[in-house]
């Protein structure tokens, strides 16, 4: 997500089983959000319970920085789309 404007970059699944991004879906979100803008962001922020070591190697090879931050500081962000996933995802909608 964009942090100026909260524009949706990517999206990318992950097996359920797996405790974060392989590899390949690290490098696959980052591209898409590269994409969008023709380049790669200059910093991501990761919320410091998520397990991402992963997707934090992959970033910083891309040159783009990594800040570990609590997730409540990214809730001015991420809210609305979180809860409208959790509203989709809870009334059973299948796409």
């Amino acid at each position: 997500m964009d942090a100026a404007s909260c524009f949706i970059l990517g999206t990318e699944f992950v097996n359920a089983n797996s405790s974060e991004p392989s590899q390949l879906e690290s490098k696959r979100l980052l591209k898409a959000g590269q994409s969008h803008k023709q380049q790669y962001p200059k910093m991501i922020f990761i919320p410091t319970n998520q397990p991402a070591s992963i997707l934090s190697t992959e970033a910083e090879l891309q040159g783009i920085a990594v800040d570990r931050v609590p997730e409540e500081e990214l809730l001015v962000f991420i809210g609305k789309a979180r809860q409208g996933f959790q509203e989709n995802v809870s009334e059973g909608k299948v796409q």
